[in-house]
């Protein structure tokens, strides 16, 4: 992973980066991540509040927009998210973005 710049631009598209060093999700979880209201078995049996939507209404909101988000992850390790977007031609073919 490249360090220091989480945004960057290439060919039209906007791309997001984020990494977290937690626990990371073990491989059988990660085709699941995305699904409302899933919750992985370390969230299920401990105090962490929340109901598995965050991920399900990221993808929605990401794919309203034309892109893309992809997590990988490698366990008790790290966590990257990558989110895809297309820039509007206007902002692309002038530079500004």
């Amino acid at each position: 992973m490249r360090r220091g710049r989480p945004l960057s631009r290439n060919n039209g598209t906007a791309e997001l980066r984020i990494a977290n060093t937690g626990a990371g999700i073990s491989p059988a979880m990660l085709p699941r991540v995305f699904d409302r209201f899933f919750r992985g078995d370390s969230a299920q049996g401990s105090d962490a509040e929340g109901c598995g939507l965050g991920l399900s209404i990221a993808r929605w909101i990401v794919a309203a927009h034309g892109g893309s988000i992809q997590l990988v992850s490698e366990p008790n390790r790290l966590t990257i998210t990558t989110v895809k977007l297309t820039l509007p031609e206007e902002l692309y073919s002038s530079g500004e973005a």
